[in-house]
């Protein structure tokens, strides 16, 4: 009877953290100050996104230089093409994308 009840204290506390666990690896939206323009680009879903909203910068071959950069760090560079309404307008957007 008391290796069951040691069995089963082991077993609760062994699930806590995989509990805790399945919380911190949730899927995420994406976004445009988390999320790196080369990922952005690769889901066609997001880079239609991308080049509706912003096609002078998303439809330059240049983009591809930035991929490890979000777009939010890239606006400074932008000489004034990424606003903050439009970074916004590709944020909404994101949002109703499935969760990746």
């Amino acid at each position: 009877m008391r290796i069951i009840s040691v069995i089963a204290l082991v077993l609760a506390a062994t699930s806590v953290p995989a509990a805790a666990s399945a919380q911190t690896v949730a899927p995420k939206h994406y976004t445009t100050s988390a999320t790196t323009i080369g990922v952005l680009m690769a889901d066609p879903a997001a880079k239609a996104i991308l080049l509706r909203i912003i096609p002078v910068i998303a439809g330059n071959d240049g983009i591809s230089q930035a991929n490890d950069q979000t777009l939010r760090a890239i606006q400074p560079m932008t000489q004034g093409n990424l606003t903050d309404a439009q970074l916004a307008e590709i944020d909404v957007e994101l949002a109703k994308l499935p969760a990746k």
